[in-house]
């Protein structure tokens, strides 16, 4: 196999780990540096909003809460039932009905009709976006595609439709939304977003309170990874925003995802899911380690990718937008791919 070659970002790595360690000395930018005021921090605990008490007494139990912990806490905003109402609202709806959603689960048959695709980001512009993308980072894409072994415009088609090449990564706080969540834990809590869904049976009653405790339960675990990875990273958790159900970083990973597929790309001994370097290579290791191979049929590639986001539609897209690039660059799309609008599938030559 070949290795992978060095990339000229790696020079920077030495000065970037040293830098990294220079700074862990110094307490970081947010919450947790303010806490170190003494009289202030003790101020705003007492203005802390009373429903996140009990979800730092839970973290204390489980030896995750310090004196960080309890000063992000305190600079919160007040508990919303927002987050797990949205989620939810959206899961009664996919389960009691469907019929709406049903396409954004089942893969197309074959010779049937197509599976839709997300056209807001299906278009010219995105793909030529996302061509000029992998021409500036060049060096990286090309280091990627042979350490991971995952083609570069299937890894770029990905960044693309998560979070626009980094442009949209969301707006909230992912603290914020994971700890609304994680406190959520019965139906009574979401009067504002239940309240109106047909839960008339006994039946859809008990799902829903089973649903919203599992639920919280999942958003508890990854609140705590969330504070993991800013602790042993050197982030600030008051500075991470993500999607409305706590995903973060150019590349959009549940944080419990990240000890295991997030990568370090630009070798400076910290990992941060919003440099390109390390989203790049996350994305990519990500679906290598989910059974990616570049000899994949195109069934098989979009049973890969709906692991990413378990939507057909997302993965349709996906291959999609990897296809146009390709055909930009004068590659012929995979086996099994259509050439999108404006492509012709064929290199230069014609061939």
């Amino acid at each position: 196999m070949l290795q992978a070659a060095p990339r000229p970002i790696f020079y920077r790595a030495a000065f970037s780990l040293l830098a990294f360690f220079l700074l862990a000395q110094l307490p970081f930018p947010g919450a947790a540096a303010r806490a170190a005021t003494g009289g202030e921090a003790g101020q705003s605990a007492k203005n802390m909003d009373a429903s996140w008490k009990p979800l730092l007494a839970r973290l204390k139990q489980d030896g995750v809460a310090g004196p960080d912990i309890e000063a992000w806490f305190a600079e919160l905003e007040p508990y919303s039932q927002r987050p797990m109402g949205l989620k939810a609202r959206s899961l009664f709806r996919a389960k009691f009905m469907p019929a709406p959603f049903a396409f954004l689960k089942k893969p197309a048959k074959p010779g049937g009709k197509a599976t839709p695709r997300y056209l807001d980001v299906m278009t010219t512009e995105s793909i030529r976006k996302s061509a000029a993308f992998i021409q500036t980072h060049k060096d990286l894409f090309e280091f990627a595609a042979l350490e991971y072994q995952v083609e570069k415009e299937i890894v770029v088609a990905l960044f693309m439709t998560e979070t626009r090449l980094g442009e949209y990564v969301g707006s909230e706080r992912a603290l914020w939304n994971l700890a609304s969540m994680a406190v959520s834990t019965t139906p009574e809590q979401l009067d504002e977003y239940l309240g109106q869904l047909p839960v008339n049976t006994a039946e859809r009653s008990a799902w829903v309170r089973k649903t919203v405790q599992a639920r919280s339960d999942w958003a508890y675990k990854e609140l705590v990874a969330l504070i993991d990875y800013c602790r042993k990273n050197g982030h600030d958790p008051m500075a991470i925003t993500g999607s409305p159900f706590g995903a973060i970083g150019l590349c959009q990973f549940m944080p419990t995802n990240i000890p295991a597929y997030a990568a370090d790309g630009n070798k400076d001994g910290r990992i941060d899911l919003f440099d390109v370097d390390d989203a790049v290579c996350s994305i990519a290791n990500f679906i290598r380690k989910h059974g990616w191979k570049n000899s994949l049929g195109r069934e098989e590639r979009r049973k890969v990718i709906y692991r990413y986001n378990h939507s057909y539609v997302y993965a349709d897209t996906v291959l999609a937008i990897a296809d146009g690039v390709k055909a930009m660059s004068g590659t012929p799309p995979a086996a099994g791919g259509k050439v999108p609008a404006g492509g012709s599938g064929k290199n230069k030559s014609g061939k």
